[in-house]
C-alpha cells in the first residue's frame, strides 16, 4: 500500500513539474493540457487548481480562471496567494466589491504584504473611496519609504481630493525616485502654477491606458459626459455647413464615443489617438475605416500633400494639447474648401491668460485665444456654445462647443 502511494507521488510530481515547465515557457496550451489531465486524478489539489487558474488568467479566460480560483480558495481559505490572484481576478472583471473583500482576508492573512496593501488601495481608488486608498498607500510607504508605485497613486489622490500642497510634496517624491517620470513633472507644474505649452505624450498615454478599461463607464455613466452627443445635436440643429462628409478624421478618438456620434454622416472616416488601449476598444466598434496609435501632430504631419478631409472631430481633445496654433495650421492644410471642424474646449484662462495649465492637468483656453488662434491658421468660426463637459469632484466643469469652417469656405451642396 505505502509503495502504491509513493508511486502515485512520484507520477504526480513528473506530470507537475512538466506542466508547470510548460507554463513557465509560455506553452500554455500543454501547460493547461498538463494541469488538467492531473486534476482528473488529484480533483482535491488546491496547488494544481491554483496553477491553472493563474494560466487561465494569463491568457485572458477570466471566467475560467476565477472559477479554478474560487476551487483553490475552498481547499486552502488560509492561502493568501490563491486569495491576492482571485482578488486581482475579480478586479479585472470587474467585480471590484468581491476583489475588496478578498484582499481584506488576503491581508488579514498577511499584514504586511505591500503588494496586497498597494492592490486593495488601488480598488478603493477605482470606487473613489480616497480616504481609505490614501490610508493603505500610507501603510505601505511606512514600510517602504520608496515605494514608487505607491508615491505615484498617492499624489494623484491628494490632487484630486484638493490636498494640493501634500500632493505638491508627493509629486517632489515621485520625481526624486524617478527624475525622468514625465508625467509627475506636468501635474507638478500644474500644482505650482508654472505652466506648460502642452502634455507630455507619456503622460496623456498612460492616463489613458490606464482609464480604458472603465473608461466610458466612468466618463458617461458617472461624470455625465455628453460633448459628443452635444456637438451633434449643434450640427443637427444648425445650417452654416454642409450635412454630409466624405472624408472625416477623429482626433484623439478614445473609445470611438464621438465615432458613434457622427459615422452616419461621414462615408470614409479615420481615427487616430496616442493610447494604444484606447484604440483597441475603438477598433473593436467597428465604425472607423482605420484607427492609427499615434501622436496628432505627427499623425497631421504624415499626412500633408498627401489627404484631405472635409470633417474633423475633437472631442475633449484640446485640453491636453494646450497651445493649439500648430494644430490649427496642419488642420486647415488638410481640409477642403468646405470642411467643417468640431471640436471642445475648457473655459478658463481669465485676463490676459490665452490657454492655462490647472491643476487637474488640463488646460483651459480663453474664447479670445481660441477665436486668435482660429483667424490666423485659417479657420472661421461658424458657431460656438458654451455647455457643460463633465463632473468632477460633483460639480459640473464648463467649456465651449466650437464649429469651424476655412476661411472662404463653400458650403454648397
Amino acid at each position: 500500500m505505502t509503495e502504491k502511494k509513493q508511486s502515485d507521488a512520484e507520477i504526480f510530481n513528473t506530470l507537475f513539474f512538466k506542466a508547470c515547465e510548460d507554463h513557465t515557457n509560455g506553452d500554455y496550451q500543454a501547460a493547461k493540457k498538463g494541469y488538467e489531465e492531473l486534476l482528473k486524478h488529484f480533483q482535491q489539489s488546491a496547488v494544481l487548481l491554483y496553477n491553472l487558474g493563474l494560466l487561465l488568467f494569463e491568457i485572458e479566460d477570466l471566467t475560467g480562471a476565477r472559477d479554478a480560483l474560487q476551487r483553490a480558495v475552498a481547499l486552502a481559505p488560509e492561502d493568501p496567494d490563491i486569495l491576492f490572484n482571485l482578488a486581482l481576478c475579480c478586479r479585472r472583471q470587474g467585480d471590484v466589491d468581491e476583489a475588496i473583500r478578498l484582499y481584506r482576508l488576503a491581508l488579514e492573512r498577511e499584514p504586511e504584504s505591500l503588494d496586497i496593501m498597494y492592490n486593495l488601495s488601488g480598488c478603493f481608488r477605482e470606487q473613489k473611496e480616497y480616504a481609505e486608498a490614501a490610508s493603505l498607500l500610507e501603510r505601505v510607504l511606512s514600510i517602504d519609504p520608496d515605494y514608487f508605485s505607491a508615491w505615484n497613486n498617492l499624489a494623484h489622490i491628494y490632487q484630486v481630493t484638493g490636498e494640493l500642497e501634500r500632493a505638491v510634496n508627493a509629486y517632489q517624491k515621485v520625481l526624486e525616485l524617478q527624475p525622468d517620470k514625465e508625467g509627475a513633472a506636468h501635474m507638478l507644474r500644474a500644482l505650482t502654477g508654472v505652466g506648460a505649452r502642452s502634455s507630455p505624450a507619456s503622460y496623456v498615454r498612460e492616463v489613458f491606458d490606464n482609464y480604458s478599461e472603465r473608461y466610458e463607464a466612468s466618463l458617461v455613466g458617472e461624470l455625465g459626459y455628453e460633448v459628443p452627443a452635444r456637438l451633434r445635436s449643434i450640427f443637427d440643429q444648425g445650417c452654416g455647413w454642409k450635412k454630409s462628409f466624405q472624408r472625416g478624421l477623429d482626433l484623439g478618438c478614445g473609445t470611438g464615443l464621438s465615432g458613434i456620434a457622427f459615422a452616419d454622416i461621414v462615408q470614409h472616416f479615420r481615427a487616430v489617438d496616442l493610447s494604444s488601449a484606447m484604440v483597441e476598444q475603438a477598433r473593436a466598434k467597428n465604425i472607423y475605416d482605420s484607427v492609427e496609435v499615434c501622436v496628432i501632430e505627427e499623425y497631421l504631419l504624415r499626412l500633408a500633400g498627401s489627404d484631405n478631409f472635409d470633417f474633423f472631430v475633437a472631442a475633449d481633445v484640446f485640453c491636453y494639447l494646450g497651445e493649439l496654433d500648430r494644430t490649427l495650421q496642419l488642420l486647415a492644410g488638410l481640409a477642403t474648401g468646405d470642411a467643417l471642424l468640431c471640436f471642445s474646449t475648457e473655459t478658463g484662462g481669465g485676463g490676459d491668460s490665452r490657454y492655462l495649465l490647472q491643476p487637474s492637468g488640463r488646460f483651459a483656453h480663453s474664447r479670445a485665444y481660441i477665436e486668435e488662434s482660429a483667424g490666423k491658421s485659417g479657420w472661421r468660426i461658424v458657431e460656438r456654445q458654451a455647455t457643460r463637459l463633465r463632473k468632477e469632484q460633483d460639480r459640473w466643469m464648463v467649456g465651449d462647443l466650437w464649429f469651424l469652417s476655412p476661411q472662404k469656405a463653400d458650403v454648397s451642396g
